[in-house]
């Protein structure tokens, strides 16, 4: 998270040194855009629920899948080299594991039985945000930096297929979760836009984009809360929420399109 603050800061730095070169330009064009990409989704995971995952499921994947996300923005430019918007996109992500786990005696601790396990967990995000950024030029080639708050509307399914050797076994499996979730959220990316108009002077432009991009998802869920009649003495925590895993980084590819709002002069 550090590294990516740094990062964060060194390109609003060069942003401010790009717009103060800028301002010797003729003209400035005041734009609106709309912009949909794709990118890969990093960085997903929870540690409290894969320490009980782990410990009372016998499970050994601790990673949620990578997959692509696709997004889009709407961007207004109110003020010449700030845009507010809005951004929202969609993506999954969760794991299927099969293992087999050895049902062992209370008394002695001798194997008794195996169970044969499946494990499905789902998770679909979807972030909506509020968004400001900062551009320092119309030129064809521009960098950006922003940030913004909003909420994301969480589907997560967990459900367990359990097959035991040891009859009357407690441990049946089943549906744990099926839920529609709303957490806070929110977003700082930074980026580079390449348009493919080198003079800029027609009303409707459309370009290339290449970002960078976190997204914080406060997104909890009661993932254990149903699982706990099958254990003997769950912890007092399965009571509670744990957190969802859904925060995450990408790298997005995608494509915009400007509007030309008005024609602007700057002074020296």
């Amino acid at each position: 998270m550090k590294s990516l603050l740094s990062y964060i800061f060194l390109v609003l730095w060069l942003c401010s040194v790009t717009r103060s070169q800028a301002q010797s330009a003729d003209s400035k064009e005041i734009m609106n855009m709309l912009s949909f990409y794709v990118g890969p989704k990093f960085g997903y995971g929870s540690a409290d629920f894969t320490k009980n995952y782990f410990q009372y499921f016998g499970g050994r994947n601790n990673e949620y899948d990578a997959k692509l996300a696709i997004g889009g923005s709407a961007k207004f430019e109110f003020i010449e080299g700030i845009r507010f918007g809005m951004t929202a996109e969609y993506a999954n992500t969760g794991f299927t594991e099969m293992y087999t786990q050895s049902v062992r005696s209370s008394l002695d601790s001798q194997t008794i039985g195996q169970r044969a396990i499946e494990q499905q967990l789902a998770i679909n995000s979807i972030p909506v945000l509020l968004t400001a950024e900062f551009v320092p030029s119309s030129n064809q080639f521009r960098t950006y930096v922003g940030g913004g708050l909003g909420i994301n509307i969480g589907k997560i399914t967990w459900t367990e297929k359990l097959r035991s050797s040891f009859p009357n076994d407690i441990r049946t499996g089943g549906e744990y979760i099926n839920s529609t979730l709303v957490g806070p959220a929110f977003t700082l990316y930074s980026g580079i836009e390449m348009s493919f108009d080198k003079k800029l002077k027609q009303s409707v432009i459309a370009g290339i984009l290449i970002e960078a991009r976190y997204v914080y998802s406060g997104l909890d869920a009661p993932f254990f809360e149903k699982a706990k009649t099958q254990f003997v003495n769950p912890p007092a925590s399965w009571n509670d929420t744990f957190y969802a895993g859904t925060s995450s980084f990408a790298v997005n590819v995608g494509v915009f399109f400007q509007f030309m709002k008005q024609a602007k002069k700057i002074s020296q």
